[in-house]
């Protein structure tokens, strides 16, 4: 069967049956062992120093989205900080700009 021709009855017993599916934890695994995705935008797509894309002006990345892959422990949550803190710091630059812009423009309308 294709997934395009499921009946909605039948997806919304899957759903059900998904949500309510019960799973015992039993212990932690070995190491990255608890990843389960890797992978994401690659760091060559991007401008480390604003985490702009490079392929699409005033779209920013940060945090798990980005191709980065190491060592637990806290590292990961340092990338995801530190990039959004240079994200964040980017767009907010990147506002204030775009404010002063058209407060200019407003100021020199009403001079003329």
């Amino acid at each position: 069967m294709h997934w395009a021709t499921v009946p909605k009855s039948h997806l919304n017993a899957m759903a059900l049956r998904l949500k309510q599916w019960m799973f015992e934890v039993v212990g932690k695994g070995q190491f990255k062992d608890e990843f389960v995705t890797a992978g994401g935008v690659p760091l060559s797509e991007i401008s480390l120093s604003t985490m702009e894309s490079k392929k699409q002006p005033n779209l920013f990345f940060a945090g798990e989205v980005l191709n980065v892959d190491g060592v637990t422990g806290g590292f990961n949550f340092q990338n995801a900080w530190t990039g959004g803190y240079i994200a964040g710091t980017s767009i907010g630059t990147l506002a204030s700009k775009s404010i002063l812009k058209e407060e200019q423009a407003c100021l020199q309308l009403q001079g003329s």
